[in-house]
């Protein structure tokens, strides 16, 4: 798969170093501004713990809101966010 990536990298003239992964960062960001529900992120990227998809956000949200996190430790059916 890198090397397809590679190839079509070239192709369309891209000269960044960008790798398949971070197309994966890519989208949860986008998905987020669009929904701005960390849950619906979580699914799309398939994490079983919410602060696997909180990585991916990291460098994009400087400050998941409070009470989106405190709704996540309310519902006992979701982990403890720590």
């Amino acid at each position: 798969m890198r090397e397809k990536f590679q190839k079509l990298k070239k192709e369309c003239g891209i000269e960044r170093d960008l790798r398949p992964h971070d197309l994966r960062r890519t989208t949860a960001k986008k998905m987020y501004d669009l929904t701005g529900d960390l849950r619906e992120v979580q699914a799309l990227l398939g994490h079983s713990q919410l602060s696997s998809t909180l990585w991916y956000l990291d460098h994009h949200v400087t400050q998941v809101e409070v009470t989106n996190l405190e709704l996540v430790k309310l519902n006992p059916t979701t982990e403890t966010v720590q």
